[in-house]
């Protein structure tokens, strides 16, 4: 079980070149990891205990570069720019991930994670938080600008409009 003291002290991890996360007690052997992408520090920003639930450890995170400098995370020219905590609950997180496109238009994604979470320990959801951001910006990297994005999740709603009106119109003259 963590102690809420041991909570507070700053954490270091490196997401790998193969795309794994591994944390480290010290900065300095954070930066001495041989197959490092980068490093992420996870500054502790706050606790949250809901009445009657169990305590979450909120962190503000930076990504420090192999430079030892900081930046904001991009695949093909989509950026995080920040991670921001909009919810908390006994039992899952709220948060925004603050991203732009190419064009550097920037959006708020909302997304949230929660369970499994192991309650005696106030740590367990910092690195999915990453994880979750991570991945969103991956899939969204697959496209050129926020308009494609949108247009393609248009272009599905509009292809199943049009199997499901298909599947009405061949029923109908299946009873003709």
């Amino acid at each position: 079980m963590t102690t809420l003291s041991s909570a507070k002290r700053e954490k270091y991890f490196v997401f790998k070149k193969n795309n794994s996360f591994e944390e480290f007690y010290s900065r300095e052997d954070a930066l001495k990891c041989g197959d490092k992408h980068f490093l992420i520090i996870d500054n502790f920003k706050e606790f949250f205990a809901p009445t009657g639930g169990y305590d979450w450890r909120i962190s503000k995170f930076s990504f420090i570069d192999s430079n030892n400098q900081p930046f904001n995370f991009s695949i093909n020219s989509w950026t995080i720019h920040e991670i921001d905590t909009t919810y908390k609950s006994s039992n899952r997180i709220a948060f925004n991930i603050i991203m732009s496109d190419p064009s550097r238009k920037i959006r708020h994604i909302s997304r949230e994670c929660g369970d499994p979470r192991k309650y005696e320990d106030p740590n367990t959801n910092d690195m999915k938080l990453i994880q979750i951001a991570f991945d969103q910006l991956a899939e969204y990297s697959k496209f050129q600008s926020w308009e494609q994005l949108d247009l393609q999740a248009e272009n599905k709603k509009l292809k199943e409009v049009i199997q499901s009106l298909n599947k009405q119109i061949s029923d109908l003259q299946n009873t003709d």
